[in-house]
């Protein structure tokens, strides 16, 4: 069971994404929550046929962290397990976003990150990239 009651680290699982996009997000047993930072850094793809110098073209621009992020989705696994109603607009579900930000923010601190600030969904960042 990938969130084992038992684990040290809590009840939920950190994931960071920095390749394609800088983004981070947790996964509970009920709820999936990610933010990102498009206006630090574009989402970035591969030409459709792979090539060696591509990929590390999208290597080269991407970042590793971020001090402040936008609210990306939220999603209510058990309601909805195939992840189609995106819900992090839904101004019923803020204390949940609240909850699961403070979650993510320590997450994140923990595995060796400044505390980001993390902005609702639609949030206008001024972009801080040239490419």
């Amino acid at each position: 069971m990938a969130l084992d009651p038992d684990c040290p680290f809590g009840d939920h699982v950190f994931y960071q994404i920095t390749e394609t996009e800088l983004a981070r997000g947790i996964r509970t047993a009920k709820w999936k929550y990610c933010v990102g930072a498009p206006h630090k850094q574009p989402v970035m793809s591969m030409e459709k046929e792979y090539m060696m110098g591509s990929y590390h073209d999208m290597m080269r621009r991407s970042k590793p962290d971020s001090d402040s992020y936008i609210e990306k989705y939220l999603f209510d696994l058990e309601a909805d397990p195939y992840e189609k109603e995106n819900l992090v607009d839904d101004d019923r579900y803020m204390e949940e976003r609240k909850m699961l930000s403070e979650t993510l923010i320590k997450s994140m601190v923990r595995a060796g990150e400044a505390a980001p600030a993390i902005y609702p969904a639609g949030t206008p960042l001024p972009k801080e990239y040239d490419f």
